[in-house]
């Protein structure tokens, strides 16, 4: 059965916050095609923005750890991210810094530690201290 949820709007918003992240409970709603966009992403996580998986990821990269965190975070099933910056600073280190992971992917996509392997390890990290954390 379709979720009510979705027939009218292909997005549902809520915040990435610790207290608050259920992706486990958002599948139910993939069948659907719905998508869940992400609020909060880098207030509501200051103790993962500043740990050290996402400053492995930021180094690797070459970006900076807010742009690191969105990256992980986008890697998840079904979601997306609201970026909320007004400050065009901002905005412009958050879209070089996705299109310098862009090629990143590519440029480590036969090595040891390529996103695949950081995801895996995101994924993971979340599972085991967020038990409702991703598949």
């Amino acid at each position: 059965m379709p979720s009510p949820f979705c027939t009218l709007a292909k997005f549902i918003q809520f915040r990435f916050a610790p207290e608050t992240v259920t992706l486990r409970n958002h599948h139910r709603f993939e069948d659907d095609g719905c998508v869940f966009q992400l609020q909060d992403v880098l207030t509501q996580n200051q103790a993962l923005l500043n740990g050290g998986i996402v400053a492995d990821l930021a180094q690797a990269v070459g970006v900076g750890k807010e742009v690191a965190l969105y990256l992980y975070v986008m890697g998840l099933p079904g979601v997306c991210v609201v970026i909320g910056t007004k400050n065009p600073t901002h905005m412009k280190e958050d879209f070089e810094g996705y299109e310098k992971w862009q090629n990143w992917v590519d440029d480590v996509a036969n090595e040891e530690k390529n996103w695949d392997w950081y995801m895996a390890r995101f994924k993971h990290f979340w599972a085991v201290t967020h038990p409702y954390g991703p598949r």
